[in-house]
């Protein structure tokens, strides 16, 4: 399906094979020198029909088209490798760039499998557990032609001109864009309540936060996201959000309440408190990663705020509530 979103700007809704998705928005900035397509998808074969039919319904050269890539994610960024023709560029962050690249190189692994361990999950062995991300399609060209942006970096297609916005959270170099005159902002995964990362580096959910305050800033009253409807309430979407990571915070901090726990243990008990018991144990690895995940990242941002202490034991992070905490419960 397509649609015209503004005079020149389209967004092509792409179906994924991934059923809790189920698809996600390539947008094309139409441009009589060279068009932009931000995100084209997934390598996948639904994914390319899906994409060049758009392209063509609305009168894309490819010849003649650059490619923009809000962040890495195998349903954002694959596709640009069959679709792209010698004199492409792509715009995207330095951080996502590097990650794409050590996907590409299987420096990612090593880096992985201390990331598993840590959150205390049984399989350390990162190709076995995250095999859809780390797919093929990463390493079909290499090195990738990237055009580094960054926060503050513009972009001129025809008479718009697009603001670059470094928003971390959802993943480290995530990027939007946004037109100040139409006040549009194309969002990618912004506004998504998954948090994606590799390492134990970092604080993910406070970046999130962070990139919500600032977003809030600039007043965007069309926001054109990487699944689902076009919105047009930032501030009720940011503040639904940070409604659902308070309240995942709390669900945590209770299933701490009665021994310490790795992040794997945590998303375990919390998936069989919410889902019924035995569904834990049915998920495939890809998905038991990602709600470990996202375990983990609340588990950082809690001990940052004082909730939980962290000890290590042999390299696996095991989190125990604090006594102020224990004294509020």
């Amino acid at each position: 399906m397509i649609d015209e979103v503004l005079r020149g700007i389209y967004k092509i809704q792409v179906p994924l094979p991934i059923p809790v998705v189920g698809s996600m928005n390539c947008y094309v900035l139409k441009d009589r020198k060279r068009s932009l397509v931000v995100d084209p998808g997934m390598a996948h074969e639904m994914c390319y029909r899906a994409v060049t039919t758009g392209l063509g319904e609305i009168g894309i050269d490819l010849e003649e088209t650059d490619f923009l890539i809000t962040h890495h994610h195998v349903d954002h960024f694959p596709l640009v490798a069959r679709i792209m023709k010698k004199g492409s560029k792509i715009y995207g962050n330095s951080i996502e760039a590097q990650i794409i690249e050590k996907i590409a190189s299987g420096a990612i692994l090593p880096i992985l499998s201390r990331f598993l361990h840590s959150m205390g999950f049984p399989e350390e062995n990162p190709e076995r557990v995250l095999s859809e991300l780390l797919g093929e399609e990463y390493r079909a060209l290499n090195p990738w032609p990237f055009h580094f942006i960054e926060n503050g970096s513009h972009i001129i297609k025809g008479s718009r001109s697009f603001r670059c916005i470094l928003t971390p959270g959802h993943s480290p170099g995530h990027t939007c864009l946004y037109q100040s005159d139409s006040k549009l902002l194309i969002a990618g995964d912004v506004f998504s309540p998954v948090l994606f990362f590799f390492t134990d580096t970092d604080n993910p959910l406070r970046s999130h936060f962070a990139s919500f305050t600032n977003l809030n800033l600039i007043g965007a009253s069309t926001i054109l996201p990487g699944h689902g409807d076009i919105l047009t309430d930032i501030k009720q979407t940011t503040e639904r959000l940070v409604t659902h990571h308070k309240e995942r915070n709390s669900e945590i901090v209770r299933a701490l309440s009665d021994r310490s726990m790795d992040a794997y243990e945590v998303a375990n008990r919390l998936a069989v408190g919410t889902q019924g018991s035995g569904n834990w144990n049915n998920l495939p690895a890809i998905l038991k990663f990602i709600a470990t995940r996202d375990c983990f990242a609340h588990l950082v941002h809690l001990e940052a705020d004082d909730w939980v202490r962290k000890n290590s034991h042999a390299g696996r992070m095991v989190y125990s509530l604090t006594e102020s905490t224990k004294r509020l419960m």
